[in-house]
């Protein structure tokens, strides 16, 4: 990452009153198939549990594709956040660097920030976790419960708090 993104990343924090919100979590809710995107409503659940447990503010990532998907969880979130539509994709990293935690389903996002050394709660369901979870002790994998269960709708809720509780009260910076 470049010096200018960094300063584009702090910049546009400063111009939304952000630079000094708590800590930031993001969200990226796209994927390359659907089956692979979690509920946009219990995303929303775990994002308002956590931002309201650590004092944050939501970040909403997402590409134009996803822009039903953001909708969504703006709609059902129950703590301030903020959308980061129109942005580029270096853009998105430099955002994305300055969070504490993202939540992201098995996608290119997830291993953005995962590279970016964010913290980051990877949802796994019909991609095979074994070969791309991340390796970093900052990444956390949910999936279902069960091994022969592949829809991400299956993940309890609670498995997203407990990930994200773990990683926000093990990065406290």
């Amino acid at each position: 990452m470049t010096d200018g993104e960094r300063a584009y990343a702090q910049q546009w924090l400063i111009e939304r009153g952000l630079d000094d919100a708590g800590p930031l979590i993001g969200v990226h809710p796209g994927a390359s198939a659907p089956d692979r995107c979690y509920p946009e409503s219990r995303y929303a659940d775990a994002l308002s549990v956590l931002a309201d447990e650590f004092g944050g503010h939501v970040l909403l990532f997402g590409s134009p594709s996803d822009a039903k998907r953001v909708s969504a969880i703006e709609k059902a979130l129950r703590v301030p956040f903020t959308r980061t539509d129109g942005i580029a994709l270096r853009e998105m990293m430099a955002l994305m660097s300055r969070c504490r935690l993202i939540l992201a389903n098995d996608s290119g996002p997830m291993h953005i920030a995962n590279a970016l050394n964010t913290p980051t709660v990877c949802v796994f369901g019909p991609g095979d976790h074994i070969r791309w979870m991340p390796p970093r002790p900052n990444a956390v994998m949910v999936r279902p419960d069960s091994p022969t269960e592949t829809r991400v709708s299956t993940i309890p809720t609670e498995h997203l708090i407990d990930a994200g509780r773990q990683l926000l009260t093990a990065s406290p910076t």
